[in-house]
């Protein structure tokens, strides 16, 4: 629970940064394939979802999760869907066999909600190769330059 937690605030802070973002609102993207019934905790849903809808400066538009286990299929996508709004109900989509073989109907899929195979992870059926240390590297620039001008700003 706690590593989830320093996940979201990462990913608060991440998010925050970026003025594109803090506008038009974030589409999260996830992989059903590892909750299991052992895993699902419902007070830590209710939390991340009041995080979520409540706490972050900027707004969820969507939620795509791909290749849902039986446990996220039957119980906790249920249980996250009577927790948020009308709006993100509407909005929380599971994708179901995203293998090979259903790459056409993904595809098909994905093209309702205005997205495509490249702008999913290689991880989650799409054509987008994730370099996580390039991706890294690229933060911690980031980081350091916003810590940079956080203690310019402080000392002037």
């Amino acid at each position: 629970a706690d590593r989830v937690r320093r996940i979201c605030f990462y990913m608060k802070d991440t998010l925050t940064t970026d003025t594109s973002i803090r506008r038009a609102g974030w589409v999260g993207v996830a992989s059903g394939r590892e909750t299991s019934y052992k895993s699902f905790s419902f007070r830590l849903t209710m939390y991340m979802t009041k995080l979520v809808n409540n706490v972050l400066p900027i707004k969820m538009r969507a939620c795509h999760v791909f290749n849902p286990s039986p446990a996220m299929h039957y119980v906790v996508s249920p249980a996250m869907k009577y927790m948020f709004s009308r709006e993100m109900r509407l909005r929380w989509v599971l994708h179901v066999d995203c293998g090979d073989k259903g790459r056409d109907k993904l595809n098909k899929d994905l093209e309702e909600y205005n997205l495509s195979l490249d702008m999913l992870p290689k991880e989650l059926g799409g054509n987008f190769e994730l370099n996580l240390a390039r991706w890294v590297g690229q933060r911690s620039i980031v980081e350091t330059d916003l810590y940079m001008r956080r203690m310019e700003a402080e000392t002037t």
